[in-house]
């Protein structure tokens, strides 16, 4: 019987998306090029963007293998980051604003009835 394996360290998984962050900036920095028109050009640069794709990927895996950590009590400065990394890459998921709901007003509903300050009488309850 296998012992339970023990989950990343946070830490662990962001330093993984730093090295890939470096992959894909290497990919897509600007690169001098010379001579090419500007459909050239834009081929060029959605040919980088392909090349960089499987490194964006992979990177938002790790921060989201990260993200789950959170589920199991674990929120620190390296999870920060990666909620801030996130947050670009999938907006509709990471970038979203927490609305503090308004307290609930009390329900409104029918008078009680006669007998209920009776019995607030003998369990000595504040009456309504």
């Amino acid at each position: 019987m296998r012992a339970p394996a023990a989950a990343p360290a946070p830490g662990s998984a962001l330093l993984g998306h730093e090295v890939l962050d470096g992959a894909v900036a290497a990919v897509t920095d600007d690169h001098v090029v010379e001579n090419l028109d500007a459909e050239e050009l834009e081929q060029y640069d959605v040919l980088l963007e392909e090349q960089a794709f499987p490194f964006e990927e992979k990177a938002i895996g790790i921060h989201e293998r990260n993200a789950r950590l959170a589920a199991q009590g674990v929120y620190d400065e390296w999870l920060q980051k990666s909620y801030a990394e996130l947050a670009p890459l999938k907006p509709g998921r990471y970038a979203r604003a927490e609305v503090a709901d308004a307290p609930a007003a009390p329900l409104a509903g029918p008078p009680p009835p006669p007998e209920a300050d009776l019995w607030a009488d003998r369990l000595e309850l504040p009456h309504r």
